[in-house]
């Protein structure tokens, strides 16, 4: 750390060490500025880092664990390239990297630093994060993960001075204790709660996990009446109950503390399962309230997430009825358009709503919009077949196959558990085109795509790779060649690429397939298989989801997709967007000819799997 730019100052902070830290540092290392905490025997991590921060000098500040090294010259690519309104994290390829960041001290303090109330092990790095994203519309930046590096230790090192026990209690309130709070800020309408009534709360909440640790308890409850607490002013009119009920359920893991850490058994996967912040008129559906409830067939579901969705869906379900769907859940997301309307007076319409946003995050560090998309399938039953869409998004079926049912029973004969799509975007020949009138059919109105394939498939891995293809990416070139300033903007650090166009939208429930992220699964889709969704981002509603994206900046960092569009329209708007690989939708036979969608081995040769 002293061997970077002579910009940075370096702070130790020793908090109450037993082995003479501050003393080794100020012999071995003068130049360097020594903060000491006494009298402190439980480690409280964020309690350290805002000591440092109080005394550190520079409009940035930079966290870093002991057990990590920084690359020489990463200060000076740091420096050369932040800006305000951003913070800065390496890409994870270990574990014990999580807790290294970069931001500013302005945006520290909008914050209110790391929470003093999260002790010893678990979340105050997670929390922070959250924070910063969810609550004050920064955005993340990644690096490069080589620009730093961990000195080896394991997890017996880790808790050599408090112990294992104090460690895994902690990791387990500090989980429920963030929920709690994330809770409390919505209702609240602030994030300044006062850290004495924090410290109330989690104290609360730590007696209640030691008490069912104690008992042996498999489940974990903590209820909080909000209205009992003082410096938490609750408006009258909200609309959400005064008085919240979490609980853990499942045993609390064990860890092995001789493991290393990110290794089997250790810190994190120590975590327990958490059933997350449930409204006492919460369903079983993991804390989702029920707006209505439609009788559940047994056949084909189709779930999805919708905000401001009332152009999209009576196309949505039109189309999804001829493909022989009868069961609709969706999750509303305080539509303000007229969607919960619509979908009231839909038949075979279920609506859940929570008081989540789309990037809360969970006890398991994912965010909310996963966390649904993993848990309202599941909730339907095992061994249904569930296709998870947004509501722009319109299957396209292989050639040969009229229906949904149809195909998973194809999928069940061939003992098939999910199925890759294509997300092939659909567009106007022009965005000035996009304003069409709404009573017209998104295939109408956004006709145009492109046929060039837009990632490669490997057997050797279940994530596919990226190409830099479709509309999209070439509207990112085009902007580049007009406007050199906006292209910066987005792609700066490498803050913007254009976005993953694949999913894996059906799976069978309980069948082992779990979704790991928004695009993809735990296991490898088939290949002799296809399905393709035309995906219809650019139409009459899209200035207006715009607005709402930017400023609630709920979706991938920080909404940075609706940045580019937004930019996309203010320089390209009169440009046009059709070029010698455009093509023309006439119907699911034109997405099949261009390979979209397919059954049997009709890949090309180098994308299959060996012997296909």
């Amino acid at each position: 750390m002293v061997a970077q730019s002579e910009q940075c100052e370096v702070i130790v902070v020793d908090y109450d060490c037993p082995d003479g830290t501050a003393d080794w540092v100020r012999s071995n290392h003068p130049q360097v500025k020594v903060v000491r905490v006494t009298d402190a025997p439980v480690f409280n991590p964020s309690k350290a880092r805002n000591r440092g921060a109080e005394v550190a000098g520079g409009e940035w500040l930079g966290f870093v664990d002991a057990d990590i090294l920084l690359r020489r010259g990463l200060a000076e690519q740091l420096l050369a390239r932040i800006s305000p309104g951003k913070f800065y994290r390496p890409r994870l390829v270990v574990p014990d990297l999580f807790g290294t960041f970069f931001c500013s001290r302005d945006d520290f303090l909008e914050v209110g630093g790391f929470d003093e109330a999260i002790v010893g092990w678990g979340g105050e790095d997670r929390d922070i994060y959250h924070r910063l994203t969810e609550f004050a519309g920064r955005a993340v930046v990644w690096f490069p993960p080589g620009w730093l590096s961990c000195i080896s230790h394991t997890d017996a090192e880790r808790v050599r001075f408090t112990g294992a026990a104090q460690k895994l209690l902690s990791q387990r309130t500090n989980l429920l204790y963030r929920q709690i709070k994330y809770d409390l800020f919505r209702l609240a309408n602030t994030v300044r709660i006062p850290l004495k009534l924090r410290e109330q709360l989690h104290e609360k909440v730590r007696r209640e996990v030691v008490r069912a640790v104690d008992l042996g308890l498999a489940e974990t409850s903590v209820s909080v009446d909000v209205s009992t607490l003082t410096g938490v002013v609750i408006p009258e009119d909200s609309s959400l109950t005064r008085k919240l009920r979490y609980e853990f359920r499942g045993p609390l893991i064990e860890s092995d503390p001789t493991q290393p850490a990110g290794g089997p058994g250790s810190m994190a996967e120590a975590s327990p399962n958490l059933v997350s912040s449930g409204l006492e008129q919460s369903s079983p559906r993991d804390g989702f309230r029920t707006l209505k409830q439609s009788p559940s067939g047994s056949g084909m579901t189709v779930f999805a997430m919708v905000r401001n969705e009332a152009y999209l869906l009576p196309h949505f379900l039109v189309h999804y009825r001829r493909l022989g769907v009868e069961n609709f859940v969706f999750y509303d997301d305080h539509s303000t358009d007229g969607t919960l309307d619509l979908l009231a007076a839909e038949a075979g319409c279920t609506i859940l709503t929570s008081d989540h946003g789309y990037r809360d995050e969970m006890p398991d560090g994912r965010s909310f919009q996963l966390h649904a998309k993993r848990r309202v399938p599941e909730s339907l039953g095992a061994g249904r077949w569930v296709l998870t869409v947004d509501a722009d998004e319109f299957l396209v079926l292989p050639q040969g196959f009229t229906s949904l049912p149809q195909l998973a029973a194809h999928l069940d004969s061939l003992g098939h558990r999910c199925v890759m799509a294509s997300m092939v975007d659909f567009y106007p020949a022009r965005l000035a085109d996009r304003n069409h009138a709404p009573g017209m059919s998104p295939f109408e109105g956004s006709r145009h795509f492109d046929m060039d394939r837009t990632f490669d498939r490997s057997p050797r891995s279940p994530r596919p790779q990226a190409r830099f293809k479709g509309v999209r990416a070439r509207m990112l070139s085009m902007l580049k060649e007009r406007d050199a300033g906006r292209y910066l903007q987005l792609t700066q650090d490498r803050s913007y690429k254009t976005t993953s166009l694949w999913k894996v939208p059906l799976i069978k429930t309980a069948s082992g397939v779990t979704l790991e992220s928004v695009h993809e699964v735990n296991i490898q889709p088939p290949f002799d298989i296809e399905v393709a969704l035309a995906h219809f981002k650019f139409g009459p509603d899209l200035d207006a989801k715009i607005a709402s994206a930017l400023v609630r900046r709920s979706y991938f960092r920080a909404s940075i997709e609706y940045e580019f569009l937004k930019a996309s329209i203010d320089v390209l708007e009169q440009e046009t967007l059709v070029y010698p690989g455009t093509a023309v939708y006439c119907g699911p036979e034109s997405l099949q000819a261009a390979g979209f969608a397919f059954a049997g081995a009709q890949l090309a040769p180098e994308l299959a799997p060996p012997n296909a």
